[in-house]
């Protein structure tokens, strides 16, 4: 393996780690609010599968005449 063959991979994902970092920062509050949001979303989907019914107790009293 040389090092142009090294540099092929490394240069093209550098590029394009830059330029997403670099966008990043610039919209980073909506980006981090629609993360959150999308997170929040996918959280929900996951617990609402889950039963979330509630166990009623009545105390009642049977009178046998």
């Amino acid at each position: 393996m040389t090092i142009d063959s090294v540099l092929n991979w490394v240069m093209p994902i550098g590029i394009i780690l830059f330029f997403v970092g670099a966008i990043y920062l610039r919209v980073q509050g909506p980006a981090d609010q629609l993360l959150h949001w999308i997170g929040n979303g996918i959280k929900n989907l996951i617990s609402s599968g889950a039963e979330s019914t509630k166990e009623i107790v009545i105390d009642t009293e049977i009178v046998y005449s």
